[in-house]
């Protein structure tokens, strides 16, 4: 009888230590610092790209980069489309704005494999969608997918995609930054000027003599 008792104990000791350590494994994945994802947003121009249903080739949008760092000490397999990442894994947090895609000849599932701290940078397009009123504060997410059958629908498969984690980036204001100098807040005082840098550089070369700045 106490031997029994006592495997039982011992069965409902273990099913509790499976419990705790498949709990912890969940949390570590869902951890805000599994990666983390920045954006920077440069300035707003055009690109020259397929044509669209209109017949148009120049498409005008904001350059972005986007960062995506592992920040675990061991590496990491995430999955992305070759070239049509900009839609399979970013997404925007408001309807007025979106990454745009250009496609390519060959469009097919790629493995980044990411080392402990290692980052990878993504340079996009953000385009404004002409349906809506347009938010100038926007993030992007990362949709992280762990497996190929997560990315990539294989016919008559049986396995059912997991949802894909979607880490989200910092908040940055959309504007046009180019021709434009910026001097970081927290060496400088809380300085800013945004001046037209070819302006200053005529000034140097007293090409201009006469600015009402």
């Amino acid at each position: 009888m106490t031997s029994t008792r006592c495997a039982s104990y011992a069965f409902l000791f273990l099913t509790f230590l499976c419990c705790v350590a498949q709990k912890g494994s969940t949390q570590d994945m869902n951890e805000k610092a599994f990666i983390s994802v920045s954006l920077q947003i440069i300035g707003k121009g055009t690109v020259r790209a397929y044509q669209d249903a209109n017949g148009n080739h120049d498409v005008t949008g904001y350059f972005t980069m986007a960062t995506v760092t592992n920040q675990q000490d061991t590496a990491i397999v995430l999955w992305i489309m070759s070239c049509g990442w900009p839609t399979a894994n970013w997404i925007t947090n408001n309807d007025s704005a979106y990454c745009g895609n250009f496609g390519c000849d060959i469009n097919i599932p790629d493995d980044i494999r990411l080392k402990p701290h290692q980052s990878i940078h993504f340079y996009g397009l953000l385009r404004r969608s002409r349906q809506n009123p347009f938010c100038r504060k926007v993030k992007l997410g990362f949709k992280y997918y762990r497996n190929l059958v997560d990315l990539w629908n294989f016919p008559n498969s049986k396995i059912k995609p997991a949802p894909p984690a979607v880490y989200w980036s910092n908040e940055v204001e959309i504007k046009d930054n180019l021709f434009q100098y910026q001097i970081d807040s927290a060496a400088a005082g809380g300085y800013y000027n945004t001046h037209n840098t070819l302006v200053h550089s005529a000034i140097k070369k007293n090409q201009v003599k006469d600015l009402n700045l």
